[in-house]
């Protein structure tokens, strides 16, 4: 299981993003790259302000989906993929 961090993870600079449905499209204008994010990552992406930790990500997560428990390990995934997209640092 992956492990919560105090990283503060943040949106690259950029970016235009897009509600389209239930989905969010994000667009890179310099790599000329589109990413399509569901609900779920959409909010932890729009989350990622550089100054929220990942535990705070996924209280807020779990404030948005009533949840009984923070999704610590799934914000984490979340996270991960996010990063290896290259929107989020």
């Amino acid at each position: 299981m992956p492990e919560a961090t105090k990283e503060y993870a943040r949106k690259i600079e950029g970016l235009e993003v897009q509600a389209i449905g239930n989905r969010v499209v994000v667009y890179e204008i310099v790599s000329d790259r589109i990413h399509y994010l569901n609900p779920t990552a959409a909010l932890i992406f729009e989350l990622c302000d550089g100054n929220r930790s990942t535990e705070d990500l996924a209280r807020l997560v779990q404030e948005a989906y009533g949840l009984e428990e923070a999704p610590v390990d799934d914000v984490v995934k979340g996270l991960a993929k996010l990063r290896t997209s290259g929107i989020v640092v």
